[in-house]
């Protein structure tokens, strides 16, 4: 999980408090020289125009200011969709803890995230396990490819945020919500 906030700092503090690590001062540094990854695998498919557009902007300040931007493949982004085809840990982590109150509240969650939470329940122990050591694999080669590399560099989300009205039709939903996951679900 990555930690969005409004500043830098106040993500690092999230990052430690959800590693359970000491929280400790940002030092800055300098952008001239730092060498930043922008991952093509996965990354910038399907970028909504104005996202693609803002993104190559933020590259280009990122450059002026003495940045090194690198495009690389990550392979390895490729194996978070197969990781995933059951629910993957979202779907079993709020399962376990949402599985009491779906059967007395059941009726006041969205449809939609009941259909996705209740996707927990088909995950085994050992699947779970599988999971777990597919992500500590996963984690060990990404960490090995971008090794030379000082961050990566990607948009949030690949698209801009969609109207409500563009939602009402469930695919639509997934599409909007999950972009090149939208088949796995």
């Amino acid at each position: 999980m990555a930690p969005l906030a409004n500043t830098v700092g106040c993500c690092a503090i999230l990052d430690a408090v959800l590693a359970n690590e000491a929280v400790t001062p940002l030092q800055p540094r300098p952008i001239r020289g730092m060498r930043l990854a922008v991952p093509t695998t996965v990354a910038l498919d399907d970028l909504d125009e104005e996202v693609a557009r803002t993104f190559d902007r933020a590259l280009e300040a990122l450059s002026r200011q003495g940045a090194v931007i690198e495009r690389i493949e990550v392979p390895e982004f490729l194996d978070v969709g197969v990781m995933n085809t059951k629910g993957g840990f979202a779907a079993a982590e709020s399962y376990a803890w949402h599985r009491y109150l779906i059967v007395s509240h059941g009726d006041v969650y969205d449809p939609r995230v009941y259909t996705r939470i209740l996707r927990g329940e088909a995950i085994s122990a050992a699947d779970y396990i599988d999971l777990l050591n597919a992500r500590r694999a996963l984690i060990s080669r990404t960490e090995r490819r971008i090794a030379p590399y000082d961050a990566l560099v990607m948009p949030t989300t690949a698209n801009t945020p969609p109207r409500i009205a563009d939602l009402a039709d469930d695919k639509a939903f997934t599409t909007q919500t999950c972009g090149h996951c939208a088949t796995a679900r």
